[in-house]
């Protein structure tokens, strides 16, 4: 069984290499650990194209919609990150919309494709794993993706270069996230110059100012004013201090999953604005960078019991002092209390319990 199931699996890479190779995209997989036993029998189903990478890619997505979340990954291990973008500009008129959709079909594929994926392609990153199996899970139900993506813009509210779009909770459902806009507005990548750069305010604010990250979109909300909204987002993660210093240019790219994909949004941004523009709107944060102050301090507790409810102030928590030979006497203690009988009566009470499992695991061998 857990062969065949090993087959399945291999097929099914197999198969998504083969789509790739249709669409002149192997070059994906050419980095990928993961998708070395596939990726040379699919050269076989290459077909040349003359088109532009980017181009390439909006086909292959409007073909195969729901494998945006692997090409983000894929495109993230490229040594010169690529950008993923949908296909022309949507018009949204205001009222309720259907802004996303569930694109994780096969959840059992995707489980053990992204699992190799972090122990393989990311195994240097510790904090690989965890990252993909949030993605898949937000992926999976657009409840928990509309929470996220309604945090991001409950962040921006204090931005006059945004709008926010509000999710409708009775009609969105594990499959869609349907929201209530305000106004009517365009779903492009194709931003003008004034849009661009709000965007990379609103980036940077989103990162010095809040310390998370924005990483990957396909496509930006912009109303009639030029006013952007984050409605997509690929994945949100925190911003350490590293992170913020080396989107600054002064620090080294952090050694983790997080800073590689800090560096992907990076460049992507300049897809938006010139990286001189990009400079100086990061500049304007360069104070609020400062390293973590993690000082022990003693344990205060804050009173509020003046007869009214309103803070007096905080007082200082005895500290309690532990006796050197605490844990010599508990241990003693216990081993005391350990009486001869009670070992019999656990003995009587797991012994058979113990045959039983014995027994179970010498037959499951046969």
């Amino acid at each position: 069984m857990r062969m065949f199931s090993r087959l399945v699996y291999n097929y099914k890479k197999f198969r998504l290499a083969v789509c790739l190779a249709r669409f002149d995209l192997l070059s994906l997989l050419s980095n990928s650990r993961t998708f070395k036993n596939v990726i040379q029998p699919a050269y076989i189903f290459v077909k040349p194209s003359s088109e532009s990478f980017p181009n390439r890619l909006a086909a292959f997505l409007s073909s195969y919609r729901n494998t945006y979340l692997l090409l983000s990954e894929l495109i993230a291990l490229s040594p010169q990150p690529q950008i993923i973008h949908q296909p022309g500009i949507k018009y949204v008129s205001a009222g309720k919309v259907v802004l996303r959709e569930k694109t994780c079909d096969d959840s059992l594929f995707y489980n053990q494709l992204f699992h190799e994926l972090a122990t393989k392609d990311f195994s240097a990153f510790s904090d690989a794993e965890t990252a993909l199996t949030n993605r898949l899970l937000l992926s999976k139900d657009m409840r928990l993706y509309a929470a996220e993506q309604e945090d991001i813009m409950n962040l921006s509210l204090d931005s006059d270069i945004c709008w926010s779009l509000s999710t409708d909770w009775i009609k969105t459902s594990a499959d869609s996230w349907v929201v209530d806009s305000p106004q009517d507005f365009y779903m492009t990548a194709n931003l003008t110059p004034e849009a661009g750069k709000n965007l990379v305010k609103l980036f940077a604010e989103l990162l010095f100012d809040k310390k998370i990250i924005i990483s990957g979109w396909d496509r930006i909300a912009v109303d009639s004013l030029g006013r952007i909204a984050f409605a997509g987002v690929d994945a949100v993660y925190p911003a350490s201090y590293e992170h913020r210093l080396f989107a600054l240019g002064k620090g080294k790219q952090p050694e983790n999953y997080v800073g590689l994909r800090l560096c992907s949004v990076l460049t992507e941004l300049q897809n938006y604005c010139s990286p001189t523009e990009i400079e100086q709107i990061f500049a304007d944060y360069a104070d609020t960078v400062q390293p973590e102050q993690n000082f022990f301090k003693p344990a205060k507790k804050l009173i509020t019991q003046d007869g009214f409810g309103f803070p007096i102030g905080y007082v200082r928590l005895p500290q309690k002092k532990s006796s050197p030979s605490f844990w010599s006497r508990y241990v003693a203690k216990k081993r005391h209390s350990a009486a001869p009988g009670n070992f019999k009566a656990s003995l009587i009470y797991w012994g058979p319990a113990f045959i039983v499992a014995l027994i179970l695991f010498i037959l499951s061998r046969i």
